[in-house]
């Protein structure tokens, strides 16, 4: 059997790849991300695809008779671009600047076999109610958002934080489309089911 590995240490990615249950093995990219960010010869908006694909491309090099899975996601707030905040405070004011208002989510993931690439990318929206300040500190001490981007998990309690969602995949919004990725793995011949 072919082996399957995702180019993540991202405990979220984890825990919806095992919905999958396929076995899988997860490696960390060989790549300095914030080096190929700067370096990156493409726009913003592609950047999720393009960083997928080098995380994912990394690990192809090592295990090239595998199936490799590579996934980034970036949130943009008008031309802002949401990444991880880092800190309780930084997600406080990110939270603070995307609440009432409608931003998006690009989630890319670069599946790799044998010369072969199948990409994608989903692009959600999502628009947060309107919160007080002592909401939204209350919501990042409970759940500490602080390595998720747009400083909330849509999987436990950040889902309380949205009015409106609109997308093709909702586990898109986790990290990773598993709709698109079970699509994927079935061409390469590894059926979930």
């Amino acid at each position: 059997m072919t082996k399957l590995i995702l180019a993540s240490t991202s405990i979220y990615r984890q825990q919806q790849l095992k919905q999958l249950n396929v076995p899988f093995q997860s490696m960390a990219p060989q790549v300095d991300e914030d080096q190929l960010k700067k370096q990156a010869p493409v726009s913003t908006t592609d950047l999720p695809l393009y960083l997928a694909q080098k995380k994912a491309e990394s690990l192809a090099l090592l295990y090239p008779q595998s199936i490799i899975i590579g996934a980034d996601q970036i949130g943009f707030l008008g031309n802002t671009t949401l990444g991880k905040a880092g800190t309780k405070d930084k997600a406080i004011l990110q939270l603070l600047q995307l609440q009432g208002k409608t931003h998006q989510l690009h989630t890319a993931i670069a599946v790799y076999l044998n010369g072969q690439w199948l990409l994608h990318v989903d692009v959600t929206e999502l628009t947060m109610r309107t919160l007080s300040e002592a909401q939204i500190r209350h919501y990042v001490d409970l759940e500490n958002p602080i390595d998720c981007a747009g400083s909330y998990k849509f999987e436990g309690l950040g889902i309380s934080l949205f009015d409106k969602i609109s997308t093709k995949d909702p586990t898109s919004i986790i990290g990773l489309p598993l709709m698109t990725l079970t699509n994927f793995l079935t061409q390469f011949g590894l059926p979930p089911i």
